[in-house]
């Protein structure tokens, strides 16, 4: 298993809310470790992705940055303050 450093950052819990809208919005390096705990979440709980792995911040940056080289969008989505999700192509 790969070295994957602890975070604290994570998916949103699932039920209702009271939180307030939801934006969307380009992703930054600054959102990186987040968009990791999402993914990371997906591979060990979901089939959404054929990696099985959870990934490494570094990998996790690696792949950003590719896509920020590339002119691919990384979007989050974010409510109250906190990103909830992300979406972006490969």
């Amino acid at each position: 298993m790969p070295d994957v450093e602890p975070t604290t950052a994570g998916p949103p819990a699932a039920g209702p809310t009271t939180a307030g809208p939801t934006t969307v919005r380009i992703a930054t390096a600054a959102d990186v470790p987040v968009i990791r705990a999402i993914y990371n979440d997906a591979i060990l709980t979901t089939t959404a992705t054929w990696d099985t792995e959870p990934q490494t911040l570094a990998a996790r940056a690696e792949w950003f940055a590719d896509h920020v080289r590339e002119g691919q969008p990384v979007w989050v989505a974010e409510r109250d303050g906190r990103v909830v999700g992300y979406a972006a192509w490969g």
